[in-house]
């Protein structure tokens, strides 16, 4: 894998959490456990993994977790970006509806460096989404939310390490998407048993470089800028041919990076709604003026 890059250790601290929380959401596209589970014989491990895309969000929603531990010294080529160490663990919960387009979501990024602990809340009503954290209040008037296209904010997630990427809708179809870029060959291993749920692992290699499906998750400027043509993924999926966790695990930059995702609770109830417009910004200008990424900066 190639490490060296453009990024600079200025910009390597911006890509965390952003490009983090990126990568942890990308986790969520694999899974893992072996046999062949019902509804799933007859299909080669590829085609199981392809179709899990289609039936998982067939499922009309489901209730999602993620967990990224991002570890190691931050370094440039050979020389250290950082002499500080990295050991942080990054956790997120919440609930979307596949066929609504809408969920809630919460991240919690621990300290760093002047940093304080914070929980980023997010909530994503079609093309609106609405983020919340008490970073916000000091560059956004003090108003508790301000409101983003989704389009415009995920444009803007592609296109730069700051701001945080697909994870902040807590969108996993974002996840899902990059399914169809799978690499290579596709192996089926053993059987295990994610959430109380039989399920079977698949194993492959998301191929960062076709950008084939636009998606945002991990886009081909950062895969780019990290020096990344590929990633390994593990997927879980359920006898019902859904997908039930996703996980990925690799270094770059001196870091290394594992990242889960698991999806269940299929068909839960979601319902969510703006907050009072008293309450709300515009955050298209800390957008475009690179605020908005500076609030999810680590020190």
């Amino acid at each position: 894998m190639r490490t060296d890059s453009a990024s600079s250790p200025r910009d390597l601290r911006r890509w965390l959490p952003g490009g983090a929380l990126s990568v942890l959401l990308l986790a969520g596209a694999a899974a893992c456990g072996s046999g062949t589970p019902a509804g799933q014989s007859g299909k080669t491990p590829r085609q199981a993994v392809l179709d899990s895309v289609h039936t998982t969000e067939s499922a009309g929603s489901a209730a999602i977790t993620v967990a990224v531990s991002v570890t190691g010294t931050p370094k440039l080529g050979n020389a250290a970006a950082s002499g500080q160490p990295l050991n942080l663990s990054i956790t997120g919960q919440g609930v979307y509806s596949f066929a609504q387009k809408t969920g809630q979501f919460s991240v919690t990024i621990p300290a760093a460096g002047k940093s304080p602990a914070s929980t980023i809340q997010f909530r994503t009503i079609g093309n609106d989404l609405y983020l919340s954290t008490p970073r916000l209040t000091a560059v956004d008037g003090g108003k508790p939310w301000v409101h983003l296209s989704l389009s415009q904010f995920e444009q803007s997630a592609g296109q730069s390490s700051g701001p945080v990427g697909a994870l902040s809708s807590g969108d996993p179809t974002q996840v899902l998407q990059l399914l169809h870029q799978l690499g290579g060959s596709v192996t089926q291993g053993p059987s295990a048993e994610i959430g109380g749920v039989s399920t079977t692992e698949y194993q492959g290699r998301i191929d960062l470089t076709s950008g084939t499906t636009g998606s945002t998750v991990v886009s081909q400027q950062l895969a780019q800028a990290l020096g990344l043509q590929n990633i390994p993924v593990d997927i879980w999926i359920d006898g019902s041919g859904r997908a039930r966790q996703v996980e990925t695990s690799f270094s770059v930059l001196g870091l290394t990076i594992k990242a889960q995702e698991q999806i269940g609770s299929f068909g839960t109830g979601v319902s969510v709604t703006a907050p009072p417009a008293d309450q709300v910004a515009d955050g298209s200008s800390l957008l475009q003026s690179g605020q908005l990424g500076n609030i999810f900066s680590l020190g």
